[in-house]
């Protein structure tokens, strides 16, 4: 199916929101709405910003683009370009996006996905609405982790003592934007910090033995998040176990990944494995991650969440055991886990769970060094 045909359905999706929320427009800004309704628009300018350049006015019989007119061209010419899509362009010392749709809708009852006093949130509707995703979301998807895959290859593949975390950092940034690649975030952890740094935001530590890199990469408004650990000399007994180990607990989210399953659900099936493995208050030392698509995670899996697994969501569990990491995303395609981006290079183990063998990244250990 081509975009239009994609963002038309989306737009009807919309429409059927404003009869069951009663609203008569719906107003979205918020950059990972964008990306989905859109399929593949990039609204900001600031990457740091909540908001972005642009935003989206629906009514029952219209579809609006809102922008000053600064961003107007680039918007209608390389966001939206050929979607029917009408702008509505002001000069930007007369105001800002939400005023000018204030002052358009005044007196209507308007849906947003961002807090606004002159609109009902509709932010939770939104999260459910991207959450699942269509055949060309995850033909995009599978590209963008496939790339991140090699980019990571390539960069730690090349990785020799005494070079920097933030070295291998810049390198997997460049890779990444050199394909269009937004690193939204890339931690690299050496040595000693793999255990207890959880997030390890690039250092200027310099490279000894480990290494452990993870990253979560947008292009398309799709986020995937992977893991790839190296060392520059043999993995001793135990460390080979922890890795096991790890990857035993991934498989247990994995595996309970399914449809009618609830986040809490899952997460429990991971605390037991963590135990089985010999670790069982490992998993209080790091959030084991849950589900994902237009944000790095959608939400975080508690002992007490009850998000419903729905067919065509994507999932990124990372659990940690002794500075081992495992982390992988794969989405239901139908009610079937596909693992994106398992780089056939990449040096791989075979576990077995359960009965059943997988594939899974090994530590890729650098020979020479």
């Amino acid at each position: 199916m081509s975009r239009i045909e994609e963002v038309n359905k989306k737009v009807a999706r919309m429409r059927n929101l404003l009869d069951e929320r009663d609203l008569e427009a719906v107003w979205v800004s918020e950059p990972q709405n964008i990306a989905w309704l859109t399929e593949g628009g990039y609204n900001r300018v600031d990457v740091t910003s909540p908001w972005g350049s642009f935003g989206i006015l629906l009514t029952r019989t219209d579809k609006y683009v809102v922008a000053a007119s600064n961003e107007s061209y680039r918007i209608m010419n390389e966001e939206v370009f050929d979607l029917g899509f009408e702008l509505v362009s002001y000069d930007w010392n007369e105001g800002y996006n939400d005023l000018i749709v204030e002052n358009m809708m005044a007196g209507k009852r308007v849906g947003s996905d961002r807090n606004q006093e002159f609109a009902v949130s509709i932010a939770q509707d939104m999260t459910i609405l991207r959450s699942q995703l269509n055949a060309r979301e995850k033909n995009d998807y599978r590209k963008l982790a496939n790339e991140t895959a090699e980019i990571l290859h390539h960069v730690l593949g090349g990785v020799r003592k005494g070079q920097t975390e933030l070295q291998i950092a810049g390198r997997i940034a460049e890779g990444f934007i050199s394909k269009g690649i937004l690193p939204q975030a890339i931690f690299v952890a050496s040595d000693e910090r793999r255990k207890e740094c959880k997030h390890p935001i690039p250092s200027s530590k310099k490279v000894k033995e480990i290494v452990s890199v993870s990253i979560c990469g947008m292009r398309n408004g799709l986020v995937v998040s992977q893991t790839r650990e190296i060392a520059l000399r043999k993995l001793s007994e135990e460390e080979k176990k922890d890795k096991i180990s790890v990857l035993k607990v991934d498989l247990a989210y994995f595996e309970n990944t399914k449809p009618e399953k609830l986040s809490g659900q899952i997460l429990q099936s991971g605390i037991d494995e963590y135990a089985i493995q010999g670790w069982p208050d490992e998993w209080k030392k790091h959030h084991q991650g849950g589900r994902t698509g237009y944000l790095g995670r959608e939400y975080v899996a508690t002992p007490e969440s009850d998000d419903l697994v729905l067919c065509d969501q994507a999932f990124a569990w990372n659990p940690t055991i002794n500075g081992f990491k495992s982390e992988e995303t794969f989405f239901l395609d139908g009610n079937k886990p596909e693992i994106i981006g398992l780089d056939g290079e990449w040096p791989m183990i075979e576990i077995e769970y359960k009965g059943k063998k997988y594939i899974r990244p090994d530590v890729m250990i650098i020979k020479g060094e």
